[in-house]
């Protein structure tokens, strides 16, 4: 009886999101980072203890990554201004479609599959099809040089303005519902378990902060080198790429902001996805007949 306890809170635990490993429990979860030294751009995938592999490759300056329900991965290749398509297992992918501005800076993926490309030349956000049918323009204007998109769990768009030093939330019509000030150079959003939003500040070298109401809650984070990119972690950890020219690393912070130092580095890292290796709990109540407590994701350069 003791054993088939034992099993329960194994299981449990793992539908959080946690696996074990000689004994100890710890978050199950992959990272993805894209590095572009000298504008070649491939794609790492790292465990979250920091082991890193090759996952795809034969890009020009990769930015922007997400991933659909099936496990397929999107990203803008910025220098060749097209919508690429990698699949759940990695390699090259394939173009599913030309993009028409020059600089195609950033991509999102709403909850039917829909992709969203930020033109930072244009300064219009369009909208694309799963398989790369241009659905037309989302939003036509009032963006200057948009190169950040984040949805909330509402299904709201946020985007940065990155010569604008602002954030404009959208609805799902493309209808502008508010404009966040921010300090210079906002580029890469993420948003916590609890609704707040993070901005990195390429140009300050800072992470803002929002309340889910859109309170300017400040510096999060200071003192990062080109912060370009954000994402959380199952257990609330955040990771920010950190940007130079040849160089760069991937840091990590607690969720109240305490350094926990670089967890990984390589040449200009843009963008930044973090992935849950397991469902997502259907039921709480697993996890609190096992006694356990449930624990509660990206990007550039200028």
């Amino acid at each position: 009886m003791r054993s088939s306890k034992r099993h329960s809170i194994f299981a449990a635990l793992s539908v959080a999101g946690l696996c074990f490993t000689g004994g100890l429990a710890r978050a199950d979860f992959s990272i993805y980072v894209e590095y572009n030294p000298s504008g070649i751009g491939s794609i790492v995938k790292y465990d979250s203890l920091g082991n890193g592999t090759a996952f795809a490759s034969g890009f020009q300056f990769p930015e922007g990554l997400v991933q659909d329900s099936l496990g397929n991965f999107y990203l803008v290749d910025e220098f060749n201004a097209n919508i690429v398509k990698v699949p759940a297992a990695g390699g090259s992918g394939t173009i599913l479609a030309h993009v028409s501005d020059p600089a195609p800076y950033d991509i999102a993926i709403d909850v039917s599959g829909n992709l969203y490309v930020a033109n930072y030349v244009f300064g219009t956000i369009t909208k694309y099809s799963s398989t790369g049918t241009s659905l037309g323009t989302f939003i036509s204007s009032g963006l200057s040089n948009p190169d950040g998109l984040a949805f909330d769990a509402a299904g709201n768009l946020y985007v940065s303005s990155y010569t604008g030093a602002s954030v404009k939330k959208y609805d799902s019509s493309g209808t502008l519902l508010a404009t966040y000030t921010t300090g210079s150079g906002p580029q890469g959003m993420t948003f916590d378990s609890s609704g707040n939003l993070f901005v990195a500040l390429t140009n300050l070298g800072i992470v803002e902060k929002f309340s889910p109401t859109g309170t300017d809650l400040g510096a999060f984070i200071s003192g990062v080198t080109s912060p370009t990119d954000l994402a959380f972690d199952p257990l609330g950890n955040l990771y920010v790429t950190s940007w130079t020219p040849s160089t760069g690393s991937v840091l990590k912070y607690s969720s109240t902001g305490t350094s926990l130092g670089t967890f990984a580095t390589g040449g200009s890292p843009t963008g930044i996805l973090i992935v849950n290796n397991v469902p997502e709990p259907g039921s709480a109540l697993l996890l609190a007949m096992a006694g356990g407590t449930m624990l509660g994701l990206r990007r550039r350069r200028h």
